[in-house]
């Protein structure tokens, strides 16, 4: 095992932002963040819960078991000898992104300070996983897809391997990689080489890095991160977080990214810039802009190409004589899911996807 902090210093931009130094947890500024559709290797965000695994890059396997006619077992060398090669693009989004946001609204405890970087688009490379899954005698009991990490947790006095699981009819499967490239390279350690799941569209908690087991079985998995972490609980009491739903798809999304919140912008035009995401197998259809509290709004320019798993970055001219404003951005996407006015706050401050509301002062 590696310490992140170790990796990251050899691996990543100087200008990364870092959210926690142990472990590892980071994201590139917003104003560079929207610079380029796909982020380089050095500015993808990070992270992590635990240790960074040391694999080797063809021996390390992964056990395939549970609910299917019998185990058995497949190193990444053999994945990539005897499994189809694809590439695709993909947005990877922490479920905390915009926390700081929401913990303004109302405070949250203990959870890391995210702002609205904890996400990164990538070329990611690899064998489906319908590739894999089509190798498996799966029993009809078996309902979900249960995978585990190679890396070391620690919660509660115990250590463990991080884990999650998607249901086994989630459309994203169709999409989902195991994926051992990205941007063309070998997928680097701190993003989960040598292996990894990928899965569009869905949190990026459900993309296991260092890829170990994938089980079936006929319940999610009961591993700490799916049963206890990443569920949208509105009390600390255990029967609520034992009825609060486990995270799976991403929200329609769309934040500012330029300028900068306290930056103060001369008379004229002025460009805003910044991303719009959503999840499932929805599309982005619009970002509207507002400057009188929601009663009036203004289309932005859609940069990108809306694409299923995948941010778009969006822009729009304001022409604005001095005086003070109050911004609003709001989404919408192709199933008709728009961006609420508050947030939906819960105790982790996951998935905050309220309209996001940038003071500008103009001189």
């Amino acid at each position: 095992m590696r310490d992140s902090q170790s990796v990251f210093a050899a691996a990543k931009s100087a200008t990364m932002q870092v959210v926690q130094a142990e472990p590892l947890n980071a994201g590139a500024p917003l104003d560079e963040l929207v610079n380029a559709y796909i982020q380089p290797n050095s500015q993808f965000f990070v992270r992590t819960h635990g240790t960074v695994p040391t694999l080797d890059p063809e021996t390390t396997s992964i056990t395939i078991h549970g609910l299917i006619a019998e185990p058995w077992s497949i190193s990444v060398g053999e994945i990539k000898q005897q499994l189809p090669y694809v590439e695709q693009v993909a947005t990877l989004q922490c479920a905390g992104n915009r926390r700081q946001e929401m913990h303004a609204y109302k405070a949250i405890y203990g959870e890391l300070p995210w702002g609205a970087n904890g996400l990164s688009t990538a070329r990611w490379g690899g064998a489906p996983l319908r590739a894999l899954l089509e190798h498996c005698a799966i029993q009809p009991a078996a309902k979900h897809l249960l995978g585990l990490s190679y890396d070391q947790v620690e919660r509660h006095g115990q250590t463990f391997g991080y884990g999650g699981s998607i249901p086994l009819n989630e459309p994203m499967i169709e999409h989902a990689l195991l994926a051992y490239t990205m941007n063309g390279e070998a997928l680097p350690a701190l993003h989960g080489g040598p292996l990894r799941l990928l899965i569009p569209g869905i949190v990026g908690a459900r993309s296991i890095k260092w890829l170990r087991s994938l089980e079936f079985s006929a319940e999610p998995s009961h591993n700490y991160f799916q049963r206890r972490a990443y569920r949208l609980a509105q009390s600390s009491e255990p029967e609520a977080w034992h009825k609060a739903p486990m995270l799976h798809e991403l929200p329609v999304n769309a934040v500012v990214c330029q300028p900068a919140p306290d930056q103060t912008l001369a008379t004229g035009v002025i460009t805003l810039a910044g991303y719009a995401i959503t999840g499932g197998q929805a599309l982005i259809e619009r970002v509207e802009i507002s400057l009188d509290q929601g009663q009036h709004w203004q289309t932005a320019n859609l940069i990108d190409e809306p694409k299923l798993g995948c941010w778009s970055r969006w822009q729009a001219d304001l022409e604005l004589v001095a005086g003070e404003y109050e911004c609003w951005v709001r989404a919408t996407d192709t199933l008709g899911q728009q961006q609420p006015d508050q947030p939906a706050w819960n105790v982790k401050g996951y998935h905050h996807n309220a309209i996001q509301r940038l003071h500008l002062t103009v001189r």
